[in-house]
């Protein structure tokens, strides 16, 4: 495996700076409306790259494999509906869902490590 290169918050593709607004130098929040899912764990490895300990990421709408293959201690926390397979082999982050998740949000396949994923139940949405 290549090691990943990591670059400076103002180095990501200019497509993205709306994206991202830095609360201090250890707090990342982005925007993931209409944000592919591709381009959103692109962003996620590039955070953690630069030493990011929390990522807040707003506005999340079915992007699928949140979080996936990632090894690091950091929390992330997603406001929205994620899609499936988050957090899939997954070493070390936090997880915290702030709305729905759907019923395969959280599931993991075989290699998953060790990390934590919590998803609230809404309360009168399952019959």
């Amino acid at each position: 495996m290549l090691p990943q290169q990591c670059i400076r918050i103002d180095e990501i593709d200019a497509k993205y700076q709306s994206l991202l607004m830095m609360f201090d130098e250890r707090t990342l929040q982005i925007d993931a409306e209409g944000l592919y899912y591709k381009d959103l764990n692109c962003l996620l490895r590039q955070a953690i790259c630069m030493d990011i300990d929390h990522i807040k990421i707003l506005n999340v709408c079915g992007q699928r494999y949140i979080g996936t293959d990632l090894d690091s201690k950091v929390q992330i926390d997603i406001y929205g509906t994620p899609g499936n397979d988050l957090g899939a082999f997954m070493n070390g982050p936090k997880m915290v869902i702030h709305g729905v998740g759907t019923p395969d949000s959280a599931r993991r396949g075989s290699g998953a490590g060790i990390g934590a994923i919590a998803i609230p139940i809404a309360q009168g949405c399952l019959q």
